[in-house]
């Protein structure tokens, strides 16, 4: 029996992935909710020592500190995996500034990807910003930088030439 090579490796990593658009990689629905430390852990981790990470990926922009607004994305596949070096963008608006916000991660590993992605605005970061905000934009890029999916509120959607992201 013998290893699969680099490049049958990458390849079915990639087809496994939601960066083949065969894989229907829509993002069905976003979800903003704001979390103390003890509410993002599951009994596995409390148990284990490890954050539990099948079937549901947290990205933080603040790795040591939980508490915070997190955008739980959902996608429409529950097969695919997300790969290395995807990066995940999220535009925001809140309700009590003219500013919008931008925060980026990146994917530190392949991971199983059964529905959903945690991304956690934490620390000093989530400072100012409500689970309620006046509007939102997603953008989930492979790690050469190309477009797998996006996603963005109603609002988002009209016409404001002063927004980044547009």
């Amino acid at each position: 029996c013998s290893s699969p090579s680099k490049e049958e490796a990458a390849r079915r990593d990639f087809d496994n992935s939601i960066s083949n658009a065969e894989n229907e990689p829509a993002v069905s629905d976003v979800i903003f909710r704001r979390l103390t430390d003890p509410e993002t852990r599951s009994i596995y981790e409390v148990f284990t020592g490890r954050e539990f990470g099948h079937g549901r990926l947290f990205l933080r922009t603040n790795p040591e500190d939980r508490n915070g607004l997190y955008a739980f994305v959902m996608f429409k596949t529950y097969v695919s995996e997300i790969q290395k070096d995807s990066t995940v963008e999220l535009f925001i608006q809140p309700k009590n500034s003219f500013e919008t916000k931008k925060f980026v991660w990146t994917v530190p590993e392949n991971s199983s990807l059964l529905r959903e992605v945690a991304l956690g605005i934490t620390g000093a970061d989530a400072a100012g910003l409500d689970a309620e905000n006046l509007a939102w934009k997603i953008q989930i890029k492979n790690p050469d930088g190309g477009m797998i999916t996006q996603k963005q509120s109603w609002l988002w959607s009209i016409d404001n030439p002063s927004k980044e992201g547009k």
